[in-house]
């Protein structure tokens, strides 16, 4: 896959760039915050894993002038941002006693992340402009997640909760002089966080389902048989297993990456990797669909029903 390959050394150095900030945090955050930058370090994870917050930077130099330094700042704010929003959101589920110490690092982590945009972007920059949009898409998102069916009424604010990872492709294009291309760019990385989100609720609607979280794929299954009430996971696992489920939530997402690609940016490693995603859904689908009618041929058909 091209649109990771090609970055990888790239995204070593921001991943050990960031090892050694976090190193000269205060004790005991600096051990428990580079443990939480090699969590999320892709090169060291195997299967999917979402590259779009480290590598957006570098795969918009097709339609941005920026150096590889300057991308690699943007890289670390955006990687400094994630940690930050990620610790929150975890905080804001589990309530752990642990919660003290995790806002503490993720006010760190929010402070390496300003500093990185601030030192590219003078005050009077239209970055901040942006960065507070940005940050207003995901207050919003967070506060209206368990109360708004976003997935069947307006999918594209699924993605208001990841919208600081814009500053990324937003500060790139702004330093070289690229602003016509803002407005679409956005639109782009909205259809892939919402391709990602896609893909974490499918591996995650059990454990979702249990805890009661707001997930994609169980608000189609609601959308499509509201008189299953309350849903079960073998209600869910029949409309996936026997009742192509699964095969819709695709489609959905195929419709997602159309309308990127009718964007015609030119742009293709993010691209390439919002097909990767739909692909993998895809097959999903496909090999459930090879095994229901293997089933069916076989007779099993009623064990299953």
């Amino acid at each position: 896959m091209p649109f990771i390959t090609h970055f990888e050394a790239s995204l070593q150095a921001v991943f050990s760039k960031a090892q050694q900030i976090t190193a000269k945090f205060p004790a005991p955050l600096n051990q428990t915050g580079q443990a939480y930058i090699t969590q999320i370090n892709p090169l060291h994870r195997s299967g999917s894993q979402n590259y779009l917050g480290y590598l957006l930077p570098y795969w918009i130099t097709e339609m941005a002038d920026v150096t590889e330094e300057q991308c690699e700042q943007l890289a670390l704010a955006n990687l400094f941002g994630m940690l930050h929003f990620f610790i929150v959101d975890e905080v804001m589920d589990t309530g752990s006693a642990e919660s003290r110490q995790k806002l503490a690092l993720s006010h760190l982590f929010y402070t390496q992340m300003y500093g990185v945009l601030h030192r590219m972007h003078t005050s009077d920059s239209k970055i901040w402009e942006y960065y507070d949009r940005y940050m207003a898409d995901w207050s919003l998102g967070v506060a209206q997640e368990s109360e708004s069916d976003y997935f069947n009424t307006d999918p594209l604010r699924t993605a208001l909760k990841s919208s600081l990872v814009k500053i990324a492709s937003t500060g790139a294009l702004l330093l070289s002089d690229q602003h016509a291309f803002i407005p679409a760019v956005e639109q782009a990385v909205d259809y892939v966080l919402v391709a990602l989100q896609m893909a974490d609720d499918w591996t995650d609607w059990e454990a979702d389902l249990a805890d009661g979280s707001y997930n994609g794929l169980l608000a189609l299954f609601r959308n499509r048989w509201p008189e299953q009430s309350p849903i079960t996971v073998s209600k869910v696992r029949k409309a996936i297993y026997v009742q192509g489920l699964l095969t819709d939530y695709v489609e959905l997402a195929y419709q997602y990456e159309q309308a990127h690609l009718k964007l015609g940016l030119k742009a293709g490693y993010l691209l390439e990797f919002h097909g990767s995603i739909t692909a993998s859904l895809a097959n999903d689908a496909h090999n459930i669909e090879l095994s229901r009618k293997k089933q069916m041929e076989g007779g099993l058909f009623q064990t299953l029903s």
